[in-house]
């Protein structure tokens, strides 16, 4: 019964640790994200990431075309190797050197939470 017992504490404190270690390989991913501007592009879209108990939502802001406004759209997220999965479907990579993210073929430059509200405010 003892050697049970241990082996379950040893197993849940592995799995625990493991955990840990994946929470912080999303940490680089936290933040607001700006969309650099390229071709006909003039206004970019914005992402803000936050951690979500042992996952992560991704908020995407993009401007509307025809009216001109911002819509908003919120995905789950989670990091797997390196790259946060969003909603199964779409990756987001992140470049050290640069402090950047690219999706697809978009890069997101990080900027403050008072560069994003004030992006956000004059729509």
């Amino acid at each position: 019964m003892n050697r049970r017992q241990f082996l379950l504490a040893a197993s849940a404190a592995t799995l625990t640790g493991l955990a840990g270690c994946l929470n912080d390989s999303g940490k680089k991913f936290v933040g607001y994200w700006k969309e650099d501007l390229s071709g006909d592009k003039k206004f970019p879209a914005l992402m803000q990431i936050q951690p979500n108990d042992s996952t992560y939502l991704i908020t995407v802001r993009l401007r509307d075309r025809v009216f001109a406004k911002y819509k908003t759209f919120t995905k789950p997220g989670n990091v797997q190797d390196n790259i946060m999965m969003v909603d199964g479907k779409s990756m987001i990579a992140y470049t050290k050197a640069t402090d950047t993210v690219q999706v697809g073929n978009e890069r997101y430059t990080r900027i403050t939470e008072s560069e994003y509200k004030q992006t956000t405010s004059t729509d």
